[in-house]
């Protein structure tokens, strides 16, 4: 043979050892039964402002996440009810902060976690579409920790799309396309989505409201300060941001954008917020060779400080 051939032949080999492996590691992959929920997902909005359809597309594609994922819709208004009755998603009411007006986070969590028994609970904000790793995911998490008793927090960067169509948001296969298509990836330091099981203390957890910035930096090192098992999933979970001409800092330019900032400084509290990007955490998922999610130990955190030398 030529030196093309023996590279081509090299190569065959190699595929075909590889495609070995994935059928054998498919066939012993431990399959994941649970028998509650798996996933309460729940999110908030205003019903009257400018992302109406956006939101509702949202809604219809953790909908198509299939019967693990429970949906809730908190609201105080009745047209969002009547949405809700119309498509089949849960709306509950919920407490808002006396100021402001806007729901506590904590409360969602907490209010989620009285209407439905399910091994994770989830806040992300309502521009933002999943596709069907988000489960695939969620086993694999729930087969390696099921028996810690260790609160998680499971995070992850946004894949910012323009101009996402009713169409695409539905079915979630369409998600993972327009992803890879026209997609770019956000921040580090930028979380729309939140996945924490039920231990995760929410209880003691500030009066944080959603829609105003530094909650999130503040909620990833709260967790990692105090040893959860957090993990970033960015590389397995695609979560869309449906970004419309007003960009991507919504959050930055509403009514008290400085109240979580003012509540965190009036805690006093220890945590550092510039160790809350997802490149942070602990663990990190992501697909392998063969498709399959796996749950990795960081080697090095880019994070961690640095240790002092004696000398």
């Amino acid at each position: 043979m030529n030196g093309k051939e023996d590279i081509f032949s090299d190569f065959s080999e190699k595929l075909r050892r590889h495609v070995e492996q994935c059928i054998e590691k498919l066939q012993n992959f431990p399959p994941v039964t649970y028998q509650h929920t798996l996933l309460t997902l729940f999110t908030t909005w205003d019903y009257h402002d400018s992302k109406k359809e956006l939101h509702e597309n949202t809604v219809r594609n953790w909908l198509a996440l299939g019967p693990s994922v429970k949906v809730i819709v908190f609201s105080t208004n009745p047209e969002t009810r009547i949405f809700c009755e119309k498509i089949g998603c849960n709306y509950q009411s919920i407490t808002v902060q006396r100021v402001t007006g806007v729901p506590l986070l904590k409360s969602m969590y907490l209010e989620a976690q009285k209407s439905f028994d399910s091994f994770f609970y989830a806040f992300a904000n309502a521009d933002i579409l999943f596709e069907a790793n988000l489960i695939k995911t969620l086993e694999r998490v729930l087969y390696m920790f099921n028996n810690t008793e260790k609160a998680i927090l499971i995070i992850g960067q946004r894949t910012n799309v323009m101009n996402v169509t009713k169409e695409e948001a539905v079915p979630v296969d369409s998600v993972t396309k327009i992803a890879l298509d026209r997609g770019t990836i956000f921040r580090t330091d930028a979380e729309d989505y939140f996945i924490t099981s039920r231990p995760f203390p929410w209880k003691a957890f500030p009066d944080f409201i959603v829609g105003s910035p530094a909650y999130d930096n503040w909620l990833v090192a709260y967790a990692i300060h105090n040893n959860f098992l957090t993990i970033d999933a960015t590389n397995s979970i695609i979560a869309v941001h449906q970004t419309t001409r007003s960009g991507n800092y919504d959050g930055h330019h509403k009514r008290f954008t400085d109240y979580n900032l003012k509540l965190i400084r009036k805690i006093r509290s220890r945590v550092n917020v510039l160790a809350g990007h997802t490149i942070c955490t602990k663990y990190f998922a992501q697909k392998d060779f063969c498709g399959l999610t796996e749950i990795l130990l960081r080697r090095t955190n880019p994070c961690a400080k640095p240790k002092s030398r004696r000398g």
